[in-house]
């Protein structure tokens, strides 16, 4: 028969035993846990850099055809120039935000111009209107008359 002090002991060493297996285990969980979240971490960046530089990328323009814009209420039959004043926006950072204005519908005397916002000076060939083309269907745009030149 045991003594107490020899069960305490008897017990201490299955604990311990038992404690080092639970490290052991831990440590090799822990090891392979780590190379495998790991992996899923690089690869999650390899994919955040890809979409980023996807992002990145501008896209050719891919002009639609013009568009008519009435002038009649802002602008009077005998004008040769109006300034106009434009705003583009789209959801879609890799469309270029271009636009080109023309005084006709087949695309003579054409303004391109890029950027978010702008003022173009248009020679008026058609009474009261001018034409609007846009470097992808996307692009949402306004388009007002600031002004106009009587020669």
């Amino acid at each position: 028969m045991m003594g107490r002090g020899e069960m305490f002991q008897v017990v201490s060493l299955v604990l311990l035993c038992a404690s080092a297996l639970f490290a052991l285990g831990g440590t090799v969980f822990g090891f392979w846990g780590s190379r495998l979240s790991d992996r899923g971490y690089w690869d999650t960046i390899k994919l955040l850099t890809t979409r980023v530089e996807d992002v990145r990328k501008r896209r050719a323009p891919h002009w639609t055809p013009y568009v008519r814009v009435d002038a009649t209420t802002l602008v009077p039959p005998n004008a040769s120039f109006a300034k106009l004043q434009f705003k583009l926006w789209s959801d879609d950072n890799t469309i270029p935000l271009m636009i080109r204005v023309a005084s006709t519908a087949d695309g003579k005397v054409v303004n391109e111009v890029a950027g978010p916002s702008g003022v173009v000076e248009q020679v008026m060939i058609e009474k009261q209107a001018f034409y609007v083309s846009f470097s992808d269907p996307k692009i949402r745009y306004e388009v007002g008359v600031l002004g106009y030149k009587i020669d």
